[in-house]
């Protein structure tokens, strides 16, 4: 049986780039599995005291961090509280902003408040 050709239209895969070490670089700097990294990581299994300082030892030395977007994407949650972006306050009474406010009009913005929120003080 012969291999279907490939798709001349069709581009080719680029190689994954990495922003960082691997769980894969981790595991084989402690010379152990990505399963036993990954218990470790997440202490969901029982693993030696030696395999276990072997693997926080390759995660300062490679300088592994996780990658929250990979995470959420695995896990289905983002661990953030409701409410909130990243780098913001929390939403604030729907009062509106004095100084947002006052540069919009100060621009000759014609927008107007609802009046479901009231002037700034």
């Amino acid at each position: 049986m012969t291999k279907p050709e490939a798709n001349p239209k069709r581009r080719a895969k680029a190689p994954r780039k990495s922003s960082g070490p691997t769980m894969l670089a981790v595991a084989e700097a402690a010379k152990v599995s990505i399963f036993t990294v990954s218990a470790v990581l997440n202490g969901t299994s029982v693993v030696s005291d030696e395999r276990r300082e072997r693997v926080e030892e390759a995660i300062r030395v490679t300088g592994y961090k996780r990658n929250a977007v990979a995470r959420s994407l695995k896990t289905g949650r983002t661990h953030r509280r409701p409410g909130t972006t990243r780098g913001s306050a929390p939403r604030s009474s729907g009062r509106g902003c004095r100084s947002c406010w006052s540069t919009a009009l100060s621009m000759g913005s014609s927008a107007t408040r609802s009046s479901s929120t009231t002037a700034p003080p």
